[in-house]
């Protein structure tokens, strides 16, 4: 993940143009994806799909001709979707095209202006107050023309009629933690996944963040409602951080309630916050019309680290070890999901006589011979076996782990006592 990290990270990515596609045609060499384009003046929605964006170069040059600034350093330096300009102008003029940010003065902070035609330098704010008085040329070779948005898909078909979605944004320029680590992470957990036996069917999502997103939930309008069982976005975990889980905006969703066990069952420092209409794609999976069980599971939540959106989002700020503990919290919880489910008894009635089936102790009464903690499961399943009851519910009562009731119930289906729903 690290590696694959590394080597996107200068791609120069916004909600069009050649960095995205630079950046899903190396995914595709690591998975197989099926792309999605939408052409510019697409009506999407209450959105317009806006023209590809594209830039050859941008430079500002002091009145000695030296090069000061230069987006082939740092394609942060241009705010995205930037104009074109050729122009010379004073150190005053130039500031009003100056984004800084005076709390993070030796940073450069990331800026967009995705639906207005402008144009912008975004530069530390040290750096700009070193500037001197002096006229200043600016050259912005850029494109802003018709052609098309993006996004791409995997998919692993394991035979369900319900599907999980992981969801990760490719809209960013060189910012590590910030969309890149989601990305990352999503296509490993297609490989883990891939030969896995699973019960449901995964989508792994590559999309530029709100307007990619809805773009594909515009296509998927007519079945996305009856066939998402949940979906987790992926974003932000590669820094140290302890990990934060959003909860889909249904409170009542079963990815929340897997995420508060695994969380609890978990040695690392964990937080659960309340869904917000702010933040990232769970804004428009949870949206009133959909209502999709979406959360996002992140380490430090988008916005609350002082890197977040500048350039020390950095290949320092992340590393091989968070990312993989990131990944095995993803497959816990993924697992987790997959083995809780509802079930119910073929005779509902009263307690199978377990003996008969060499699952319960020969002699009663008192003595050494107490029940054990496998016979003490199995009555635990057996009594909340009522099609209503899921598994999770019982380890929550009984305070026996999933996995170990898992491996209780899938015995007491083998000798036919109880029937699994299915997905």
């Amino acid at each position: 993940m690290y590696k694959l990290l590394t080597e996107m990270f200068p791609y120069n990515r916004s909600i069009t143009g050649d960095g995205v596609r630079e950046t899903l045609n190396r995914i595709s060499k690591e998975i197989p994806i099926k792309e999605t384009c939408i052409k510019s003046g697409t009506k999407v929605f209450d959105w317009t799909v806006p023209n590809e964006w594209n830039v050859n170069s941008a430079k500002i040059f002091n009145s000695k001709g030296d090069v000061i600034v230069d987006f082939a350093d740092n394609n942060l330096f241009l705010m995205s979707y930037s104009s074109p300009i050729n122009d010379t102008m004073s150190l005053q003029e130039l500031k009003t095209h100056i984004i800084t940010d005076s709390t993070r003065p030796d940073w450069v902070p990331y800026s967009t202006s995705y639906y207005e035609d402008k144009w912008a330098f975004c530069l530390p704010y040290n750096f700009v107050k070193e500037m001197v008085d002096d006229n200043y040329k600016v050259e912005i070779d850029a494109t802003k023309i018709a052609g098309d948005l993006i996004y791409a898909e995997a998919f692993i078909d394991n035979g369900s009629n319900k599907e999980i979605l992981i969801s990760s944004y490719i809209c960013h320029p060189s910012m590590a933690n910030d969309s890149l680590s989601g990305v990352v992470l999503t296509v490993q957990l297609y490989k883990e996944l891939k030969n896995s036996n699973l019960g449901y069917n995964y989508r792994f999502l590559f999309t530029p963040e709100t307007i990619g997103t809805i773009c594909f939930l515009f296509n998927n309008r007519d079945k996305i409602k009856s066939n998402l069982e949940y979906g987790l976005v992926a974003t932000c975990v590669g820094d140290a951080g302890g990990f934060t889980y959003k909860k889909a905006r249904n409170k009542e969703a079963d990815i929340n309630r897997i995420v508060d066990y695994i969380f609890s069952e978990s040695n690392a420092k964990t937080k659960v916050v309340n869904f917000s209409p702010f933040g990232s794609d769970e804004r428009q999976y949870c949206s009133p019309g959909f209502d999709l069980d979406v959360g996002v599971l992140t380490r430090s939540m988008y916005s609350c680290f002082p890197e977040y959106h500048t350039s020390a989002d950095n290949l320092q700020f992340v590393s091989e070890e968070n990312l993989t503990e990131s990944l095995q919290m993803y497959l816990k919880i993924i697992y987790a999901y997959e083995i809780n489910c509802k079930f119910y008894r073929r005779n509902p009635f009263c307690e199978p006589q377990m003996g008969k089936y060499n699952m319960y102790r020969t002699t009663g009464g008192g003595g050494e011979d107490t029940l054990n903690t496998e016979v003490q499961q199995r009555m635990w399943i057996l009594n909340y076996a009522d099609g209503k009851t899921d598994l999770l519910t019982i380890a929550k009562e009984s305070g026996y782990s999933l996995e170990d009731l898992k491996r209780v119930l899938d015995s007491l289906i083998d000798i036919g006592l109880i029937i699994k729903e299915s997905n």
